[in-house]
């Protein structure tokens, strides 16, 4: 028996986290724990204070080469970037359609030397800026090309990839996580070394696989603290302060140190195509908000719901959301686009209608 810890509210671009509970796989018993310290290396963010320190909708955190954070935050929809100690230095872009504009989730993307390279999701763009706030380069979109977001892949798992090609280092992750009777969601999380962090959905524990598919550590981060990077010795993201109010997270991490080889996985880009469209890009994360979402109502009902009103979520705009069945042990859903007629579908256990692939996300007119 599993008790899940889900979202409590949920409403697009913002996500609250519930903790989880769910048995352990074999693998992770018996593989070592990666220790993570209690005190941070850096928290950022405050209830009340400079603006520059508060945040809503935080959609990336990357720590910099020295130390230097930087921050996606969402309404208003910016980057800010913060020194080792967590003192706001300056803010980056804003809102709108011009050059250094964002219009979409910013996904913040590995880059070296002294710059920042962000994905604007809603442009299908790439920005590069100077520590100094100047935009550098603005990269035009590259529809069909290696951007991607997140997806349903397989194994009722989802794959966040930062706004890079999912690599070929996923593919044996996949193939080993255990096959659960349960309709339990996880998340997938690369990092840059070619391993894979896994979780099941709300949960706070993650095992991480090698390139082989092979656990080699578990980490056990703190209850509400959203993993968005996973560096050689520390772990970025988003905690929370009483009130659901946000934080910037750096947490260090000991873990052993990974081979000098690189994988030659890193150097594939699995098949696993990449949205086409900013439409489908916000169709596909919705439906990744919507299924965490009919996670957090079993929580609260003991069983999947039928009404959008019981999972507290909003379409976005000119979209409409129907579940099309929920059981105790299942549910299936489809989000239809008004003015492109696409339509997204995706089912879950016992409820999967005949021809369609359990836990896996679909896109198409």
């Amino acid at each position: 028996m599993s008790v899940r810890h889900s979202l409590a509210t949920i409403v697009v671009g913002s996500l609250t986290l519930l903790t989880s509970i769910v048995p352990p796989d074999a693998s992770a018993q018996s593989t070592p724990a990666w220790s993570v310290a209690k005190a941070p290396i850096v928290a950022v963010g405050v209830r009340e204070g400079a603006t520059g320190y508060e945040f809503a909708g935080v959609s990336s955190v990357r720590r910099l080469a020295g130390g230097l954070v930087v921050v996606a935050n969402g309404k208003p929809r910016e980057l800010r970037l913060f020194d080792a100690k967590g003192k706001f230095l300056r803010r980056m872009g804003r809102e709108g359609e011009g050059p250094g504009e964002f219009r979409g989730e910013l996904h913040l993307l590995p880059t070296g030397g002294d710059s920042i390279l962000v994905l604007d999701q809603g442009r299908l763009r790439r920005m590069l800026f100077g520590l100094d706030g100047k935009l550098i380069v603005e990269y035009p979109p590259t529809p069909g090309g290696s951007i991607l977001t997140s997806s349903v892949l397989s194994h009722r798992t989802f794959v966040r990839s930062n706004g890079l090609p999912v690599n070929g280092c996923v593919r044996p992750v996949l193939d080993a996580l255990p096959r659960s009777g349960e309709p339990v969601l996880r998340d997938l999380f690369l990092d840059a070394d070619g391993r894979s962090w896994v979780r099941p959905f709300g949960g706070s524990k993650w095992t991480v696989y090698g390139d082989n598919g092979k656990a080699v550590g578990t980490v056990q981060l703190p209850a509400g603290f959203e993993l968005m990077q996973a560096g050689p010795d520390f772990v970025a993201g988003i905690g929370r302060l009483a009130d659901d109010v946000e934080q910037a997270v750096v947490l260090r991490v000991t873990q052993p140190k990974p081979s000098a080889l690189r994988p030659a996985c890193l150097q594939r880009t699995d098949s696993f195509p990449p949205p086409l469209t900013p439409q489908v890009a916000l169709m596909k994360t919705t439906f990744r908000r919507a299924a965490v979402a009919n996670e957090a109502a079993r929580e609260r009902f003991g069983h999947y719901v039928t009404t959008l009103d019981s999972l507290r979520l909003e379409a976005p705009a000119g979209t409409v959301y129907r579940i099309l069945r929920a059981t105790e042990n299942g549910w299936a859903a489809a989000l239809f686009d008004t003015k492109s007629s696409l339509v997204c579908t995706m089912a879950l256990g016992d409820a999967t209608p005949p021809g369609w692939t359990d836990g896996v996300l679909r896109c198409g007119n």
